[in-house]
């Protein structure tokens, strides 16, 4: 699965698709993290703020699996 987060829009886009899966399996795969990570290693750092701040707003559970702390 690969993503490309070059906006808000498509970050909006990628926490919906955390939401549900977290919503259906009470997890997130870790081929999505990894695949996530990465595109947010390439990110403005005020996107991946955005990110995190709307990550942590519509989806505080998952916040861990894109921080130091994981």
């Amino acid at each position: 699965m690969s993503f490309t987060m070059q906006s808000e829009d498509d970050i909006e886009r990628t926490i919906s698709v955390i939401k549900s899966s977290i919503m259906k399996r009470g997890t997130l795969p870790e081929d999505l993290v990894e695949s996530i990570k990465a595109d947010l290693s390439g990110l403005r750092p005020e996107l991946v703020s955005y990110f995190l701040d709307e990550l942590s707003r519509e989806c505080p559970g998952a916040v861990k699996y894109f921080t130091c702390g994981e």
